[in-house]
Protein backbone atom coordinates (compact mmCIF):
# COMPACT_ATOMS: atom_id res chain seq x y z
CA UNK A 1 0.00 0.00 0.00
CA UNK A 2 2.84 2.40 0.91
CA UNK A 3 4.62 1.64 -2.39
CA UNK A 4 1.44 2.32 -4.38
CA UNK A 5 0.83 5.58 -2.50
CA UNK A 6 4.41 6.73 -3.14
CA UNK A 7 4.11 5.82 -6.86
CA UNK A 8 0.83 7.75 -7.14
CA UNK A 9 2.45 10.81 -5.53
CA UNK A 10 5.38 10.69 -7.95
CA UNK A 11 3.07 10.35 -10.95
CA UNK A 12 1.01 13.25 -9.64
CA UNK A 13 4.13 15.42 -9.39
CA UNK A 14 5.17 14.48 -12.93
CA UNK A 15 1.68 15.29 -14.21
CA UNK A 16 1.74 18.62 -12.35
CA UNK A 17 5.15 19.45 -13.81
CA UNK A 18 4.02 18.61 -17.35
CA UNK A 19 0.78 20.55 -16.78
CA UNK A 20 2.62 23.69 -15.66
CA UNK A 21 5.19 23.41 -18.45
CA UNK A 22 2.39 23.14 -21.01
CA UNK A 23 0.68 26.23 -19.59
CA UNK A 24 3.98 28.08 -19.44
CA UNK A 25 4.60 27.43 -23.14
CA UNK A 26 1.01 28.41 -23.96
CA UNK A 27 1.46 31.61 -21.93
CA UNK A 28 4.61 32.52 -23.86
CA UNK A 29 2.85 31.96 -27.18
CA UNK A 30 -0.14 34.04 -26.06
CA UNK A 31 2.18 36.81 -24.85
CA UNK A 32 4.07 36.82 -28.15
CA UNK A 33 0.78 36.94 -30.10
CA UNK A 34 -0.46 39.86 -27.96
CA UNK A 35 2.82 41.71 -28.49
CA UNK A 36 2.56 41.17 -32.25
CA UNK A 37 -0.90 42.78 -32.17
CA UNK A 38 0.38 45.80 -30.24
CA UNK A 39 3.69 46.05 -32.11
CA UNK A 40 3.26 44.34 -35.49
CA UNK A 41 6.40 42.75 -36.85
CA UNK A 42 8.08 44.32 -39.83
CA UNK A 43 10.41 43.20 -42.57
CA UNK A 44 14.03 43.39 -41.43
CA UNK A 45 15.04 45.04 -44.71
CA UNK A 46 12.31 47.43 -45.92
CA UNK A 47 10.22 47.88 -42.77
CA UNK A 48 6.86 46.91 -44.25
CA UNK A 49 4.47 44.84 -42.13
CA UNK A 50 5.65 41.24 -42.37
CA UNK A 51 6.10 38.23 -40.09
CA UNK A 52 9.63 37.87 -41.46
CA UNK A 53 11.60 39.12 -44.44
CA UNK A 54 8.99 40.05 -47.03
CA UNK A 55 8.76 38.31 -50.40
CA UNK A 56 9.97 41.32 -52.38
CA UNK A 57 13.08 41.74 -50.25
CA UNK A 58 13.83 38.02 -50.42
CA UNK A 59 14.06 38.38 -54.20
CA UNK A 60 16.56 41.24 -53.90
CA UNK A 61 18.74 39.97 -51.06
CA UNK A 62 22.31 38.99 -52.09
CA UNK A 63 22.28 35.33 -51.02
CA UNK A 64 25.69 33.71 -51.32
CA UNK A 65 25.23 30.85 -53.74
CA UNK A 66 27.22 28.97 -56.35
CA UNK A 67 31.00 28.63 -56.19
CA UNK A 68 32.36 29.72 -52.82
CA UNK A 69 35.74 29.65 -51.09
CA UNK A 70 36.29 26.28 -49.45
CA UNK A 71 37.57 28.04 -46.33
CA UNK A 72 35.66 31.28 -45.63
CA UNK A 73 32.62 30.69 -47.87
CA UNK A 74 32.81 33.97 -49.80
CA UNK A 75 31.92 33.89 -53.52
CA UNK A 76 34.69 32.96 -55.95
CA UNK A 77 35.35 35.08 -59.02
CA UNK A 78 37.17 32.14 -60.61
CA UNK A 79 34.89 29.06 -60.70
CA UNK A 80 37.95 26.80 -61.06
CA UNK A 81 39.55 28.09 -57.84
CA UNK A 82 39.10 26.37 -54.48
CA UNK A 83 40.06 29.31 -52.31
CA UNK A 84 39.55 33.06 -52.48
CA UNK A 85 42.73 35.21 -52.82
CA UNK A 86 42.69 36.07 -49.09
CA UNK A 87 42.45 32.45 -47.92
CA UNK A 88 45.22 31.41 -50.31
CA UNK A 89 47.68 33.62 -48.41
CA UNK A 90 46.23 33.65 -44.86
CA UNK A 91 46.34 30.73 -42.49
CA UNK A 92 43.13 30.51 -40.47
CA UNK A 93 42.66 28.55 -37.24
CA UNK A 94 39.03 27.80 -38.09
CA UNK A 95 38.17 24.83 -40.30
CA UNK A 96 35.48 26.24 -42.56
CA UNK A 97 32.67 28.78 -42.57
CA UNK A 98 29.65 30.09 -44.43
CA UNK A 99 27.64 33.31 -44.55
CA UNK A 100 24.06 33.79 -45.67
CA UNK A 101 24.35 37.10 -47.55
CA UNK A 102 26.91 39.47 -48.97
CA UNK A 103 27.29 42.63 -46.92
CA UNK A 104 25.35 45.32 -48.81
CA UNK A 105 23.85 48.66 -47.74
CA UNK A 106 20.45 47.07 -47.07
CA UNK A 107 21.93 44.32 -44.90
CA UNK A 108 24.22 46.81 -43.13
CA UNK A 109 21.28 49.06 -42.20
CA UNK A 110 19.28 46.08 -40.94
CA UNK A 111 22.12 44.88 -38.70
CA UNK A 112 22.69 48.44 -37.48
CA UNK A 113 19.04 48.47 -36.36
CA UNK A 114 19.61 45.17 -34.54
CA UNK A 115 22.64 46.48 -32.65
CA UNK A 116 21.69 50.08 -31.96
CA UNK A 117 17.88 50.28 -32.20
CA UNK A 118 16.90 47.12 -30.31
CA UNK A 119 15.45 45.31 -33.35
CA UNK A 120 16.29 41.95 -31.85
CA UNK A 121 13.33 40.26 -33.54
CA UNK A 122 15.21 40.57 -36.85
CA UNK A 123 17.61 37.94 -35.56
CA UNK A 124 14.76 35.42 -35.48
CA UNK A 125 14.15 36.06 -39.18
CA UNK A 126 17.84 35.68 -40.00
CA UNK A 127 18.09 32.47 -37.98
CA UNK A 128 15.22 30.96 -39.98
CA UNK A 129 16.89 32.03 -43.23
CA UNK A 130 20.22 30.53 -42.14
CA UNK A 131 18.61 27.26 -41.07
CA UNK A 132 16.98 26.94 -44.50
CA UNK A 133 19.66 28.22 -46.87
CA UNK A 134 22.74 26.76 -45.16
CA UNK A 135 21.26 23.27 -44.83
CA UNK A 136 24.17 21.66 -46.70
CA UNK A 137 26.63 23.08 -44.15
CA UNK A 138 24.72 21.63 -41.18
CA UNK A 139 24.62 18.25 -42.88
CA UNK A 140 28.35 18.29 -43.69
CA UNK A 141 29.70 19.75 -40.46
CA UNK A 142 27.35 18.10 -37.93
CA UNK A 143 28.34 20.48 -35.10
CA UNK A 144 27.89 19.17 -31.59
CA UNK A 145 27.46 22.57 -30.00
CA UNK A 146 27.09 26.25 -30.97
CA UNK A 147 29.11 28.98 -29.26
CA UNK A 148 28.32 32.64 -29.96
CA UNK A 149 31.18 35.11 -30.33
CA UNK A 150 31.17 36.88 -26.95
CA UNK A 151 31.18 40.60 -26.21
CA UNK A 152 33.21 42.13 -23.41
CA UNK A 153 30.94 42.34 -20.32
CA UNK A 154 31.08 46.15 -20.22
CA UNK A 155 30.09 46.42 -23.90
CA UNK A 156 27.29 43.89 -23.39
CA UNK A 157 25.96 45.83 -20.38
CA UNK A 158 25.99 49.04 -22.40
CA UNK A 159 24.04 47.51 -25.31
CA UNK A 160 21.89 45.31 -23.12
CA UNK A 161 22.40 42.13 -25.14
CA UNK A 162 24.81 40.24 -27.38
CA UNK A 163 23.29 39.89 -30.85
CA UNK A 164 25.45 36.82 -31.62
CA UNK A 165 24.08 35.08 -28.53
CA UNK A 166 20.45 35.77 -29.50
CA UNK A 167 21.13 34.58 -33.05
CA UNK A 168 22.84 31.39 -31.81
CA UNK A 169 20.00 30.54 -29.41
CA UNK A 170 17.36 30.95 -32.10
CA UNK A 171 19.39 28.98 -34.64
CA UNK A 172 20.09 26.27 -32.08
CA UNK A 173 16.39 26.03 -31.24
CA UNK A 174 15.47 25.56 -34.91
CA UNK A 175 18.20 23.02 -35.65
CA UNK A 176 18.11 21.21 -32.31
CA UNK A 177 21.78 21.94 -31.57
CA UNK A 178 22.83 22.85 -28.00
CA UNK A 179 24.08 26.40 -27.45
CA UNK A 180 26.72 27.21 -24.83
CA UNK A 181 27.18 30.87 -23.95
CA UNK A 182 29.39 30.31 -20.90
CA UNK A 183 32.41 28.63 -22.49
CA UNK A 184 34.10 31.37 -24.53
CA UNK A 185 34.65 34.76 -22.86
CA UNK A 186 35.95 38.10 -24.09
CA UNK A 187 38.40 39.01 -21.36
CA UNK A 188 39.96 42.14 -22.82
CA UNK A 189 38.40 45.31 -24.21
CA UNK A 190 39.32 46.00 -27.82
CA UNK A 191 39.17 49.04 -30.07
CA UNK A 192 36.51 49.25 -32.78
CA UNK A 193 37.42 47.05 -35.74
CA UNK A 194 35.63 49.12 -38.39
CA UNK A 195 38.60 51.09 -39.72
CA UNK A 196 41.31 48.47 -39.15
CA UNK A 197 42.95 46.29 -41.79
CA UNK A 198 43.56 42.56 -41.33
CA UNK A 199 46.91 42.87 -39.52
CA UNK A 200 45.63 45.62 -37.22
CA UNK A 201 42.51 43.57 -36.45
CA UNK A 202 44.62 40.54 -35.54
CA UNK A 203 46.78 42.65 -33.23
CA UNK A 204 43.69 44.28 -31.72
CA UNK A 205 42.12 40.89 -30.89
CA UNK A 206 45.26 39.13 -29.65
CA UNK A 207 44.49 37.69 -26.24
CA UNK A 208 40.94 39.06 -26.25
CA UNK A 209 39.22 35.65 -25.90
CA UNK A 210 39.60 32.89 -23.36
CA UNK A 211 37.85 29.70 -22.32
CA UNK A 212 36.16 30.10 -18.93
CA UNK A 213 38.48 28.80 -16.21
CA UNK A 214 35.92 26.40 -14.75
CA UNK A 215 35.85 24.30 -17.93
CA UNK A 216 38.71 21.86 -17.70
CA UNK A 217 39.39 18.32 -18.86
CA UNK A 218 38.18 15.93 -16.23
CA UNK A 219 35.38 13.92 -17.71
CA UNK A 220 33.59 13.53 -21.02
CA UNK A 221 30.34 12.63 -19.34
CA UNK A 222 27.06 13.16 -21.11
CA UNK A 223 25.55 16.55 -20.37
CA UNK A 224 28.49 18.88 -20.21
CA UNK A 225 31.70 19.77 -18.48
CA UNK A 226 32.99 19.24 -14.98
CA UNK A 227 34.73 21.84 -12.87
CA UNK A 228 38.22 20.88 -11.68
CA UNK A 229 41.02 22.79 -9.93
CA UNK A 230 42.81 25.72 -11.56
CA UNK A 231 46.04 24.75 -13.28
CA UNK A 232 44.83 21.46 -14.73
CA UNK A 233 45.02 20.86 -18.47
CA UNK A 234 42.00 22.30 -20.25
CA UNK A 235 40.12 20.21 -22.75
CA UNK A 236 36.56 20.83 -23.88
CA UNK A 237 34.44 17.71 -24.47
CA UNK A 238 33.48 18.29 -28.11
CA UNK A 239 35.26 17.69 -31.39
CA UNK A 240 33.12 19.89 -33.67
CA UNK A 241 32.10 23.38 -32.58
CA UNK A 242 30.15 26.02 -34.52
CA UNK A 243 30.91 29.68 -33.84
CA UNK A 244 28.07 32.13 -34.52
CA UNK A 245 28.47 35.84 -35.30
CA UNK A 246 26.70 38.53 -37.32
CA UNK A 247 29.35 39.72 -39.79
CA UNK A 248 32.46 38.16 -41.35
CA UNK A 249 34.87 40.89 -42.47
CA UNK A 250 38.48 39.68 -42.57
CA UNK A 251 38.05 36.59 -40.40
CA UNK A 252 40.18 37.96 -37.54
CA UNK A 253 37.48 37.50 -34.89
CA UNK A 254 36.60 33.90 -35.72
CA UNK A 255 40.28 33.10 -36.20
CA UNK A 256 41.21 34.31 -32.70
CA UNK A 257 38.21 32.55 -31.15
CA UNK A 258 39.16 29.35 -33.00
CA UNK A 259 42.76 29.56 -31.73
CA UNK A 260 41.48 29.59 -28.15
CA UNK A 261 39.03 26.73 -28.72
CA UNK A 262 41.61 24.57 -30.48
CA UNK A 263 44.06 25.15 -27.63
CA UNK A 264 41.30 23.80 -25.37
CA UNK A 265 41.04 20.57 -27.35
CA UNK A 266 38.51 21.26 -30.12
CA UNK A 267 39.43 19.55 -33.41
CA UNK A 268 37.15 21.33 -35.89
CA UNK A 269 35.90 24.90 -35.50
CA UNK A 270 33.29 26.03 -38.03
CA UNK A 271 31.52 29.36 -38.22
CA UNK A 272 28.37 30.92 -39.64
CA UNK A 273 27.46 34.57 -39.98
CA UNK A 274 24.51 36.50 -41.33
CA UNK A 275 26.69 38.18 -43.93
CA UNK A 276 30.22 38.42 -45.29
CA UNK A 277 31.96 41.54 -46.51
CA UNK A 278 33.07 41.01 -50.14
CA UNK A 279 36.80 40.85 -50.57
CA UNK A 280 38.51 44.13 -51.58
CA UNK A 281 35.55 46.22 -50.38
Amino acid sequence: MKIRKTTDMLLCRIDDREFFETWKRAGRRAGAAALDLLLPRRCAICGTLSAGICGECRKKLPYIRGDVCFCCGRPLADPDAEYCPACRVKKHAYTQGRALYLYTDAVRESLHAVKYHNKREYLEYYAREMAEHLAEAWKTWQPQVMIPIPMHPSACRKRGYNQAEILAKELGRILGIPVRCDVLKKVRKTASQKELDYRARQSNLKGAFAVAEKYMHSSRREGGLQEIPRGSERCLPWERVLLVDDIYTTGSTVHEAAVVLKNAGIKCVYFVTICAVPENS
